[in-house]
């Protein structure tokens, strides 16, 4: 799991294939939304298990990205019926698969990341292992979900100049996207929440292996 010692983990096959593992029970995990805890008991300001609670808040995170994709190309085929063109109707079709996609892929990373290692962050071949990353990832995605729910409201604005049809379909695609920034800021919460406690309890650590993918302590003594 993470400890207060930074790791840098480069090309570390061991991480990858044990993130890949975790692709099934993530799934299943992703089935059921609000399995543990309730929807209403999860906008309470106090949890029982933040651990839980952040669970659910990153499938239902999958699950607004869904939602938002799958929107954003019903809004984009009813203008291109109303104007009478489905040039772009493939393209259009490839980006919400490709938004379909990146939701699953930040959500079990984020929830392989925090959960299942204690606080990491990846970037292509080099991962992080800190758990200072905690706090982080929970000021990122307050301040992102935060942002996200300021942009629905001028997003909704823009949408009014046009009128008609739009201003429906408008203030639909601004309210789900403005949804989709409060579990982005609950999610912040969580995380924060679990930094504040002492960290994730029952983080895997990573086990070593090929030299290729030997941790390098940061801080650690020679």
């Amino acid at each position: 799991m993470a400890t207060d010692q930074m790791k840098v983990h480069v090309a570390n096959m061991e991480l990858f294939n044990e993130w890949k593992a975790t692709c099934g029970d993530f799934m299943g995990i992703v089935k059921k939304p609000c399995a543990k805890i309730g929807f209403k008991d999860l906008l309470k300001c106090d949890q029982a298990d933040w651990q839980k609670a952040l669970q659910e808040w990153i499938v239902l995170e999958f699950w607004a990205g869904v939602a938002v994709n799958v929107l954003g190309f019903v809004i984009y085929f009813i203008q291109a019926l109303i104007a009478g063109t489905m040039a772009g109707l493939v393209s259009g079709i490839i980006t919400m698969g490709y938004g379909i996609g990146l939701a699953y892929l930040y959500a079990h990373l984020g929830w392989f990341a925090i959960l299942k290692k204690g606080g990491c962050c990846c970037f292509l071949i080099i991962c992080i292992e800190w758990k200072v990353m905690l706090l982080i990832w929970g000021c990122l995605l307050c301040f992102y979900g935060g942002w996200m729910i300021l942009s629905a409201v001028t997003l909704f604005l823009s949408w009014l100049t046009i009128g008609g049809l739009s201003i429906i379909l408008g203030a639909i695609y601004a309210t789900l996207y403005a949804v989709y920034g409060i579990v982005l800021l609950y999610m912040g919460i969580c995380i924060l929440r679990i930094w504040k406690a002492g960290g994730v309890t029952g983080a895997s650590a990573t086990a070593g292996g090929q030299p290729v993918g030997d941790a390098v302590v940061v801080g650690a003594e020679s």
